[in-house]
């Protein structure tokens, strides 16, 4: 789009069409709109993740416990749904998600260092059963900690 724009410019200029001063500073305005937009999207981004930042370091402290939206959402002082849409938006899933993909990234590394039993990691990771933690393993990777391991 850029190059378009530029290249109408260019064009305008050989021609010596009228006006051309003013459509030339058009250009250049609109040249820089273009170049600006990704930038406003990424800050204000970055603006909501500043937001719930408090939030996501706290599900990376204790993502071994029992935690729900409203006890993580707490954290960042907002409400709980407000903090989901934010998180979605960022993270491109549910927090959650988020909470059992990590604890997944944990399991994994334990299950290749020769951690124990399947059943020690599960509960290591914050997994009240060995059937719940191979139900989100398998969800996650696409076959079972054992097979994995």
């Amino acid at each position: 789009e850029i190059l378009k724009i530029y290249n109408e410019l260019e064009y305008s200029r050989l021609l010596k069409q009228p006006f051309y001063n003013m459509k030339c500073i058009s250009g250049a305005y609109q040249i820089l709109l273009k170049m600006m937009k990704p930038l406003k999207s990424e800050y204000a981004l970055s603006s909501k993740y500043n937001r719930i930042k408090p939030s996501v370091e706290y599900i990376a402290k204790n993502y071994t416990k029992n935690l729900s939206n409203d006890e993580i959402s707490s954290v960042s002082g907002i409400s709980t749904v407000y903090f989901r849409k934010i998180f979605t938006e960022i993270f491109g899933m549910s927090p959650m998600k988020y909470l059992h993909k990590i604890r997944i990234e944990k399991a994994k590394e334990m299950l290749a260092s020769d951690y124990s039993s399947i059943e020690d990691v599960a509960l290591t990771v914050g997994y009240g059963s060995i059937y719940h933690f191979s139900k989100v393993f398998k969800q996650f990777i696409g076959v079972s900690p054992s097979r994995w391991r």
